[in-house]
């Protein structure tokens, strides 16, 4: 019940309009409506509120100050009532949830007095909830009722009505309130690199206080977590299994916001990668890989089975969670994995590059046909960094070498390695795809040819000597996502002495560069690398 210190009256209509903007920001427990108790100073105020059919006006109880009364309104018509002016609020988020609740009285007693919940888009009703009260001579609440927003861009109306009202009704609304509270979470998502645990995380737009976590029996809560928190981890789960999650919000109140979307989530097989073979990593390693695949964003493979083996690697090696791309483009981002800086394409670049730095280096870059920048149908110079760095010229025309074309990834490559080597897939095998691709361009497709490729590339070099041995590191990453929707892409780091870890530090390929030159001991970091976030600490390589 209100207290007489926030005592005021409106009979019957209101009408509002709740705002996505206010959504976002509003405590569960903020009044969305403008003057709501209808205080005012001095002698309270009608201020926002117009009449419909009806006369509006205050009467006092009595009390000063903090000023408390009601206003009392008299029909006119068979509706009558007020709304607010001007609307607070101006357009709907779906998943929205609202609550909304008033105290009424009335000269006429033993009428039912109701609040309507109603959802507009583009003129035509899409939903609507209410809740109803036989109004007395002394003051009752109105039970609280809910609605769920189902459009963006709508209008939700707030409306007291009377039931049956005739000529001369009369009544007074007091403490009236809109508020919205949980939200339906959108954007369930999950990674599932280890075959015992599954991570999902979701976004909440509302105010909840808890979530509910919902496994394959989606009638049956498998976890409750803080509203505070947006995440869950579930350890239960088996390898190879799938399972169905749903996720929703719970208020202040205890109501639950409807589940949301279903998701399917496999646990992959128990990893056979090959990390972990010896105890921690060394000081520095004799040789270092990179492999740059091609314009696939991390939601793309994480948990794809068309890519078990890259799986099987993000599983059992060290998986960075938060690795970026550096900027749009296919060439910027190689040149910042090798220089520290994204230059443009076609633009040559006379700053240092980890090709000055090592000792010994080579470039593969399959199915080029001629040293440094040779031309081929899967080739693509701007996947060639060495080429780009004119002070190494000499050196690319003898170390920047062809690479053998193999669907199985098995062409033959330097044995031993030199301390560093690039290697570029071609069009085929780097998720890009080329007309005259053997496989089909469809994303499966595609996945599969470079999951295939990396397989063999991959098991050649972690069969050597030096691999065995905990001496040589392989870095696999992604040019870029190749879309405007994220720049997050999968990057893992494999060598004997590594051991499973998911790396939820922010990396780019500016933190892969200071990575190869800390692995091979180099002391000075070329351009942003110097500044970049250190892969080797959080990765455990």
């Amino acid at each position: 019940m209100v207290t007489w210190a926030k005592r005021f009256g409106v009979v019957l209509l209101v009408q509002l309009v709740a705002a996505a903007m206010l959504v976002s920001s509003a405590l569960a427990d903020t009044n969305l409506l403008p003057n709501g108790d209808f205080e005012g100073s001095g002698s309270g105020s009608l201020a926002n509120w117009n009449a419909i059919n009806s006369t509006l006006s205050l009467a006092n109880d009595g009390f000063s100050g903090s000023w408390a009364g009601r206003a009392a309104l008299a029909n006119t018509a068979t509706s009558f009532g007020f709304d607010a002016s001007p609307r607070p609020v101006s357009s709907t988020l779906a998943g929205v949830q609202y609550s909304a609740t008033g105290e009424v009285r009335s000269d006429s007693p033993g009428k039912m007095v109701c609040i309507h919940l109603i959802e507009y888009k583009a003129g035509t009703q899409v939903g609507s909830a209410k809740s109803c009260t036989k109004a007395t001579s002394g003051w009752v609440a109105i039970p609280v009722v809910t609605y769920t927003t189902v459009s963006n861009g709508g209008t939700l109306r707030y409306e007291v009505t009377e039931g049956s009202a005739t000529a001369g009704n009369s009544f007074e609304i007091d403490a009236l309130s809109l508020t919205s509270g949980a939200t339906t979470p959108t954007n369930l998502h999950a990674t599932a690199t280890q075959s015992s645990r599954i991570d999902l995380a979701w976004s909440e737009a509302g105010t909840a206080s808890s979530f509910t976590v919902y496994r394959s029996d989606l009638s049956s809560p498998l976890a409750t977590v803080p509203g505070t928190q947006t995440t869950y981890s579930d350890t239960s789960v088996s390898p190879s299994t799938t399972y169905t999650y749903t996720v929703d919000a719970v208020d202040s109140s205890g109501v639950h916001t409807s589940q949301s979307a279903p998701l399917q989530v496999t646990t992959p097989s128990p990893s056979t990668a090959p990390c972990g073979l010896v105890s921690g990593p060394p000081a520095t390693y004799d040789h270092v890989v990179v492999i740059m695949d091609e314009n696939l964003g991390y939601s793309g493979i994480i948990g794809n089975p068309n890519a078990p083996y890259f799986n099987n690697l993000a599983q059992g090696c060290a998986l960075a969670t938060n690795y970026h791309e550096a900027v749009a483009g296919s060439q910027p981002n190689y040149m910042a994995a090798t220089g520290g800086f994204a230059t443009g394409v076609g633009v040559f670049d006379n700053t240092p590059s980890i090709f000055d730095q090592t000792p010994s280096w080579t470039e593969l870059q399959e199915s080029m046909r001629s040293n440094c920048g040779g031309s081929g149908q899967f080739y693509k110079l701007g996947h060639d960094p060495a080429y780009w760095y004119t002070p190494i010229a000499a050196q690319c025309a003898v170390d920047d070498v062809p690479l053998a074309a193999s669907d199985t990834g098995t062409a033959s490559i330097p044995n031993p390695l030199p301390g560093y080597t690039w290697i570029t897939p071609n069009l085929c095998h780097d998720y890009h795809w080329h007309t005259g691709c053997s496989e089909p361009n469809t994303t499966s497709a595609r996945l599969s040819a470079l999951d295939t490729w990396l397989s063999g590339m991959v098991g050649q070099i972690a069969s050597t000597p030096s691999y065995q041995a905990g001496d040589t590191l392989i870095l696999i990453t992604f040019d870029e996502t190749g879309t405007t929707k994220s720049t997050q892409v999968a990057t893992v780091a494999v060598a004997a002495g590594v051991q499973p870890v998911a790396d939820a530090t922010f990396y780019d390929h500016y933190a892969l560069l200071r990575a190869t030159e800390e692995a091979l001991g180099i002391g000075t970091y070329l351009g942003n690398a110097a500044t970049a976030n250190d892969m080797r600490a959080g990765m455990g390589f």
